[in-house]
């Protein structure tokens, strides 16, 4: 436990230094405010059948995607924060099935680049995941009845925080970074989870450490002039020291979002999520 603080308190001190050290020289660089960007979109779906001749079944879907985003920029760095809330659930058939989440994900990173030079900055930054609500595995009972049966995930259980020192290439719609000292830190806090050692976790602990390098990349790209087709893509690999990287072994999340701007209130998207 005393390794683990003892990571992200170096890790917080080195971030601040190099902060503070770039707060120094605000005299002499120029500085720009804040700027601050986000989407918020809801999705709603409602199919009701009477005596409908071509089969097909009742169906109610819910979902909603939220993203923010804010950027301090001077002209030797940039400080990137940015939140994203994903939920969406659905129910096929009558009103005797369960609604059940279809899209569950939060994730909040914070990213501290120092620029080299035009093209490449030194990189510290930290990376936030979990789910809101919990999330079991369904079954039909004796008389057909659809039931919630065994748990698999909640709100903390897990969550993955990954902080991180490297470089990136930095583009105007590309962000890689490669990180040779990153540490990850998961939690299980539901008990029932944690004694079965879901997620990595030694059965009975809560926290799990590991150390390892890592690598993540992040798309933000406008396909056409008119900027009314975007693609969005965020990848993190991560793998262990302690065995994982002799044996080629990496972690994978991977999410990318393309969206159709149709007009100034509506939009169309398509969204994979890759674990």
């Amino acid at each position: 436990m005393k390794k683990i603080f003892s990571f992200f308190l170096l890790f917080f001190a080195i971030s601040q230094t190099a902060f503070a050290q770039e707060e120094a020289k605000k005299d002499s660089v120029p500085v720009s405010f804040w700027k601050r960007s986000g989407s918020f979109n809801v999705s709603f779906t409602n199919v009701q059948l009477s005596n409908w001749a071509a089969g097909g079944q009742n169906s109610l879907s819910l979902g909603g995607i939220f993203n923010g985003k804010a950027i301090r920029e001077t002209t030797k760095s940039k400080w990137t924060n940015e939140l994203t809330l994903q939920l969406g659930g659905a129910r096929v058939g009558g009103s005797d099935r369960m609604f059940k989440k279809t899209d569950d994900f939060v994730i909040a990173n914070s990213q501290y680049n120092y620029k080299i030079n035009e093209k490449w900055a030194y990189t510290a930054g930290i990376d936030f995941r979990t789910q809101m609500l919990a999330g079991n595995i369904f079954f039909n009972d004796a008389q057909g009845n659809e039931r919630a049966g065994m748990l698999i995930s909640e709100f903390l259980s897990p969550s993955f925080t990954t902080a991180n020192l490297g470089a990136s290439y930095i583009s105007k719609a590309l962000t890689a970074t490669f990180s040779p000292i990153t540490g990850r830190l998961t939690t299980v806090f539901n008990d029932s989870l944690s004694k079965a050692g879901a997620f990595g976790v030694t059965k009975g602990e809560k926290l799990l450490f590991e150390f390892g390098p890592s690598f993540s990349a992040k798309l933000d790209l406008d396909i056409d002039k008119a900027k009314t087709i975007n693609v969005k893509s965020n990848l993190l690999l991560f793998s262990r020291y302690n065995g994982w990287v002799e044996k080629g072994l990496w972690d994978v999340n991977w999410e990318t979002m393309l969206t159709f701007k149709v007009n100034k209130y509506i939009t169309t998207s398509f969204a994979t999520h890759l674990i």
